[in-house]
């Protein structure tokens, strides 16, 4: 997000990379640093919303649905740009 923005840009691309590391050449995400970044959106007033650009051919299950768990959580509006995929 730019310091004047009220919408904060999550990007996900590539895999969801859960506890299992995958290969250096697979382009991924890691879930655990998605977490803190929707927990901080979430505590942050001066953040209204969230735009989630997501472009991924999948992944960690258990990941990509505590992602999901944590989006849905949020009291702040949502929403998902689904791109790519396969």
């Amino acid at each position: 997000t730019s310091n004047d923005s009220k919408i904060h840009c999550l990007t996900i691309i590539g895999q969801i990379e859960g506890h299992v590391a995958l290969p250096p050449q697979n382009k991924t995400t890691k879930y655990e640093h998605l977490i803190p970044q929707l927990v901080a959106i979430e505590q942050n007033p001066k953040i209204e919303g969230l735009l989630i650009v997501l472009n991924t051919v999948g992944g960690d299950v258990e990941a990509g649905l505590a992602i999901s768990e944590m989006v849905a959580s949020l009291t702040k509006p949502s929403v998902s740009i689904v791109l790519g995929g396969g």
